[in-house]
């Protein structure tokens, strides 16, 4: 019977998990928040940056074409005569000199009207230095004076700069080419009737008003002054807008610009929403473009907010408040804060003093922040159910079930099978089974069983464990490790009885003693050869041959005796019936290990013999010689591409110890990828190795001091552990070829 206390432990167990989970979930959504918001500041940068750059660039590009417009000989000839004709006061001095207007307008339009088209301009203006048109693409604006334009009291030289009234400027950053004799971009500007000429005024709907835009540059006199100024016009939602719309994130994300005032000087990507929220009046010609001040509403209007206050009295949106408090402020916000429609956003922004305007790029914090909650809701419900699973616990009966486990499981490690009791565990097969050490009831012999548990025993697992009974029980070389029983209890547990092998295989030789000498590389090569003919003399191919099936042990007061062993994965190349139920579960999948796997068994697996053993005792070979896998990779497809298309690194390179050449040799022939280069057999192979120089250098008083003094002395140390990324990948592995492709 099981005391409360223990019955409390089962159930605490998920609280102390759920406890953890929470410290986890905590520290998990901290680091991703600071991941998402280091990622959000590169992202909005690069948006910003993206497009202050393309403006810049379209600007440059203006000022560039406008500078070669203005350069044209007969345009400054035209201009300096019309120039000269309202100096001389003469505008309606006598028809003749009308005339003579006339006929310069025409021959201005002439010279323009081509290149404004082709420039993409929709019209154009020249401004004397007294604010007088006295030409322009319509002839209705000719003799305007534009409002507040300041008149020069004095031309002088651009290098020198002229002296201006101090009266301010209505049409913009035109006024600037007077000063600084340059080019400049007017940035979008409204102007309404009021403000047009009265005769051109009346022709116009009272309530009509034009979005401008401009570029402009001073026409220069022969002797360098600034004669006038020409104005072309930009079409700003085709060319300014769209460049803001290039360069934005996902769904939500916008970029727009903003003038001196806060308005917004570009479109936005949410103008029919806000027609919708009645901000901007419906109309399929309405656009927010000067109609929309950048104003925080104090709530998100897309879901239900009203704020009754006049619109002109909220305050300005957090980054257009700092750009125009600053005129030079340039910034970025993740945290968050509240655009003109009240949505939360993350956003940067950048004030150009030198066009007078700002530029935002943002987004909805919704959707940047997006996998933070879906990671959250994550660990919400991870916690829910371990503490649901908690309360489960307490009042169910798993505490008894749980003991009936223990009970089973401790029966199961002493249970009789057939001859043998099961006294401990003493490895794994690669998750096909578990191995046990154990004493035949009558003969009191050191047995290992191997085991595969019911919950194991699929067709495929039973197959291949039955395989590797039969094929491996035709064997009788020494080398060769021997089966003695087979059999399966009622309760459906499939195990084998084995010799018992105290000893060690050859990875963790090289592991805890590093690369082996020549000699008894050769010597161990030579025992496995051995093994290897009989099994390919009786049709039998082992197909795993690696350093973890082979072990260096003692038999009959011989050191040094190698056991070959797992022949799981032996495959049959003899009668058809023998060969058909094997091929069942092993067509179009490649079976063995990675590292010592030969090229025919990864691409052909159903055309392997003999030779590709050979090849994975090559591999074998130069693992033990340099203690250096063949081929390293990433992954196991890499390893595998490798044996296919890449050379082997010769010893010689690899190690820095002299090599027997004929040793050498050997293993790289071993190692062809075609298999008609390889030595036929291993019979053929051994009787190589033999011819080695070092051969028999290996003698038995090596072998005996090395046994008692070594690997007695070794014995003691722990384990290491192995932090080979290869190693990690060494495992017996089946790849279906439908689902991985080795390209």
């Amino acid at each position: 019977m099981k005391k409360p206390s223990s019955k409390l432990r089962l159930w605490i167990y998920p609280l102390i998990t759920a406890l953890v989970v929470a410290l986890v979930g905590m520290w998990a959504i901290g680091t991703v928040r600071r991941e998402i918001q280091k990622n959000l500041k590169k992202e909005l940068s690069t948006i910003l940056s993206a497009n202050v750059n393309a403006l810049e660039i379209w600007i440059e590009a203006h000022k560039n074409t406008i500078s070669v417009i203005t350069t044209g000989t007969n345009l400054r000839r035209i201009v300096m005569e019309l120039v000269s004709l309202e100096d001389g006061n003469r505008l309606s001095a006598n028809r003749n000199s009308r005339l003579i207007r006339k006929n310069l307008q025409m021959d201005l339009n002439d010279q323009l009207s081509e290149k404004i088209k082709r420039a993409n301009y929709s019209g154009f203006v020249v401004i004397d230095p007294k604010g007088r048109v006295i030409a322009a693409g319509s002839d209705d604006l000719i003799g305007m004076h534009i409002p507040g334009m300041p008149e020069f009291h004095k031309r002088r030289s651009p290098r020198r700069g002229p002296r201006l009234a101090k009266k301010p400027l209505r049409i913009g950053r035109l006024v600037h080419v007077f000063e600084t004799g340059e080019p400049e971009v007017v940035a979008p500007f409204k102007v309404t009737f009021s403000e047009l000429p009265r005769e051109f005024a009346q022709s116009q709907p009272r309530d009509s008003s034009s979005i401008i835009m401009m570029v402009g540059s001073p026409i220069l006199s022969d002797e360098g002054e600034i004669i006038a100024v020409l104005g072309l016009r930009i079409r700003p939602r085709e060319d300014f807008t769209r460049i803001l719309s290039v360069a934005r994130s996902g769904q939500s994300g916008e970029s727009y610009a903003f003038n001196t005032e806060g308005m917004i000087i570009s479109e936005s990507r949410f103008d029919q929403q806000l027609m919708d929220l009645n901000i901007l009046e419906n109309s399929s010609e309405n656009t927010c473009v000067l109609n929309l001040q950048l104003r925080d509403p104090g709530g998100d209007l897309t879901q239900g907010f009203v704020n009754s206050d006049p619109r002109s009295s909220y305050p300005l949106t957090y980054p257009v408040k700092l750009a125009l408090g600053e005129k030079s402020s340039d910034g970025i916000n993740i945290d968050g804060f509240r655009d003109y429609r009240g949505v939360n956003v993350v956003g940067a922004w950048k004030w150009l003093p030198e066009y007078d305007f700002g530029v935002v790029s943002k987004m909805d914090a919704v959707v940047a922040y997006r996998p933070l909650v879906v990671l959250r809701r994550t660990f919400v419900v991870l916690i829910g159910m371990l503490s649901f699973s908690s309360i489960g616990m307490l009042v169910s009966s798993l505490g008894a079930v749980r003991l009936q486990r223990r009970v089973q499981k401790a029966e199961m490690e002493i249970r009789q099978l057939g001859q043998y009791t099961l006294r401990k565990k003493i490895g794994e097969d690669g998750g096909m089974g578990a191995v046990f050490l154990a004493d035949h009831v009558l003969m009191k012999r050191p047995t290992a069983v191997k085991l595969l548990p019911p919950e194991k025993a699929g067709r495929s697992a039973v197959a291949r464990f039955e395989r590797e009974v039969q094929f491996t029980s035709r064997l009788s070389h020494p080398n060769t490790i021997q089966i003695f029983d087979y059999g399966h209890t009622p309760e459906g547990v499939f195990y084998y009885a084995m010799e018992y092998l105290e000893g060690i295989n050859l990875k963790k030789l090289i592991r805890d003693f590093g690369p082996q000498p020549d000699g008894r590389v050769i010597h161990i090569l030579d025992q496995i050869c051995a093994s290897l003919t009989e099994a390919h003399r009786r049709d039998l191919i082992h197909r795993d041959i690696k350093p973890a099936n082979v072990i260096l042990c003692e038999r009959g007061g011989i050191y040094d005796t190698v056991k070959v062993l797992d022949f799981g994965l032996v495959k049959s190349i003899g009668s058809p019936e023998e060969s058909s139920e094997i091929m069942v579960t092993q067509e179009q999948s490649i079976t063995g290990t990675p590292l010592y796997m030969s090229p025919e068994s990864i691409e052909e697996p159903s055309t392997v013999d003999g030779r590709s053993d050979l090849y994975s005792l090559g591999a074998l070979a130069y693992f033990l010689v340099s203690g250096e896998n063949v081929f390293q990779g990433r992954s196991i497809m890499d390893i595998c591409r490798r044996h296919i298309d890449t050379p082997a690194v010769s010893l010689s390179e690899r190690t820095d110890k002299p090599v027997d050449q004929r040793l050498e040799q050997l293993i790289m022939q071993c190692l062809e990828k075609d298999p008609q280069a390889r030595p036929a057999t291993a019979d053929a192979l051994q009787s190589e190795l033999r011819k080695c120089a070092a051969f028999g250098a290996w003698n038995d008083s090596d072998i005996r001091d090395w046994w008692n003094q070594k690997l007695r002395q070794d014995a003691s140390r722990p384990e290491k552990s192995d932090q080979d990324t290869a190693s990690q990948i060494a495992e017996t592995i089946q790849i279906n070829y439908k689902e991985r492709q080795i390209g």
